[in-house]
């Protein structure tokens, strides 16, 4: 026995009614996603707005200039003179953010000189 017997309808109502299952479970899908969509929108644009209002304070309470040493210590420490030898800010910057990728978390390094290859 096959399907179609078994159901006791044609091949065109069941078809027509799998479409109709599949299209409203389309249109729920995307219907839910969009509004989705909205609500992260919205909260992004309250967080936001909530950010904007508190800056101003923030600012207020902070330090007028950080501490020379602290600065230091915080990453790669590189002198103009020791890597001007014909390499440009763009290279160094490359070449610093290489380093700094290939180095451990949290371990202090210095970068003391930068040459061209011969």
């Amino acid at each position: 026995m096959t399907l179609f017997l078994l159901a006791g309808d044609s091949a065109a109502k069941i078809l027509s009614d799998a479409g109709g299952t599949i299209a409203i479970g389309f249109v729920v899908v995307f219907t839910v996603l969009l509004l989705l969509t909205g609500i992260f929108k919205l909260f992004g644009i309250i967080m936001a707005s909530l950010d904007k209002k508190e800056e101003p304070a923030a600012v207020d309470a902070a330090p007028v200039a950080a501490p020379v040493a602290a600065a230091t210590d915080i990453g790669p420490s590189v002198s103009e003179a020791q890597v001007r030898n014909g390499i440009s800010d763009e290279e160094t910057a490359v070449i610093a953010a290489a380093v700094a990728a290939s180095m451990p978390a949290g371990k202090p390094y210095t970068i003391r000189k930068i040459d061209r290859a011969k």
